[in-house]
């Protein structure tokens, strides 16, 4: 699994002593205890976002090992099959020669009649026994032989299984903890501080969803494109929530809500952020255009779908949902790790 930053002890010591000081000292730290938090809350979205993408592509190498068993039993059954079917043929070949005295042509010769026509087709006989029953031990041979690759092959399917499973466990178990790390840093604040927190959050989404109903007015005015309907519904889904594994109609999370904008399109994206990475055909950032996959953080961690005009929507983050706003910002350049065209 990924590794992750873990909340430095300097905050946490940082906001618990902010609690002990008096209340005109406490007032004075209130906005810059803010700004930090702000900051670290935002790292741990981050990372619950991102595990929340090692789970999708844990899930999914779950579903091929688990598809991988299925068809390995079904090979396995299919050579049990052969090989029974070949026993069955070694069987009655044997019974065919013990029925006609054996495979030694003199002995078959001894037991025919003197005439030369008689001789020539016991020994005839003789020959076409002994070949089935070479061919017969053959293909019992190869059906055993392959009985056992097959039942070799079924358990390395079955361990990768296995570990794809314990992978996911590990996944949700990250998501489960940068949540709650972010809880606890929460619950370090003050009211007031908490208070403050909570009106930015609702101020900047507010705002994002009256640029986002902006857009999608604006995209409504464009000329017809392939693109255009991929444009138009992942703006739509600005302020929905954030949860893992989703992909909508009310929840997504990252590679979800791209999963969806494009099947707008009527293409079948993977619903894991390094599976589209993978998938799409790579995009400079000076050429991108709407519709355009933007990968951030690494090429497995973060995705969201270009709108045009220097935005971009994704589904940011558990406490933020899906938003809509400017790429080419300080922040997302410096993680910038990609674009990616699906192929339409």
């Amino acid at each position: 699994m990924g590794s992750y930053r873990m909340l430095p002890a300097a905050v946490a010591a940082g906001l618990s002593c902010a609690l002990l000081v008096g209340a005109p000292a406490a007032f004075a730290d209130i906005e810059s205890d803010i700004a930090r938090v702000q900051t670290e809350l935002a790292d741990l979205q981050t990372q619950a976002a991102a595990a929340a993408e090692e789970a999708n592509d844990a899930t999914l190498e779950w579903q091929e090992a688990q598809q991988a068993v299925i068809d390995k039993q079904a090979e396995l059954a299919a050579t049990q099959q052969s090989l029974t079917a070949s026993q069955n043929s070694l069987n009655q070949v044997v019974s065919q020669i013990y029925r006609n005295g054996g495979v030694d042509p003199s002995l078959l010769v001894l037991a025919s009649s003197d005439t030369a026509s008689n001789w020539l087709a016991t020994l005839d006989t003789a020959r076409i026994l002994a070949g089935q029953q070479n061919s017969a031990l053959v293909r019992t041979e190869v059906a055993e032989q392959q009985l056992v690759r097959d039942e070799a092959a079924l358990t390395k399917a079955e361990k990768q299984a296995e570990r794809a499973r314990d992978d996911i466990l590990d996944a949700k178990a990250a998501i489960d903890a940068r949540v709650a790390e972010s809880t606890a840093l929460l619950s370090q604040l003050q009211v007031e501080q908490q208070r403050q927190l909570a009106e930015e959050l609702a101020r900047q989404q507010e705002e994002q969803q009256k640029q986002a109903e902006d857009a999608v007015d604006a995209v409504a005015e464009l000329p017809d494109s392939a693109t255009k309907p991929v444009v138009k519904f992942a703006i739509k889904q600005a302020g929905k929530a954030f949860e893992a594994g989703a992909t909508g109609p009310d929840a997504y999370d990252a590679s979800g809500l791209v999963k969806a904008a494009w099947a707008e399109a009527g293409v079948d994206l993977p619903h894991s952020v390094q599976r589209q990475y993978d998938k799409t055909q790579r995009v400079d950032i000076t050429q991108l255009a709407p519709g355009d996959i933007v990968f951030l953080y690494g090429t497995g961690k973060h995705a969201g779908i270009y709108t045009g005009d220097g935005y971009f929507v994704h589904a940011k983050s558990p406490r933020e949902g899906v938003v809509y706003e400017k790429l080419f910002t300080n922040e997302f350049m410096s993680e910038f790790a990609g674009a990616g065209r699906p192929e339409l």
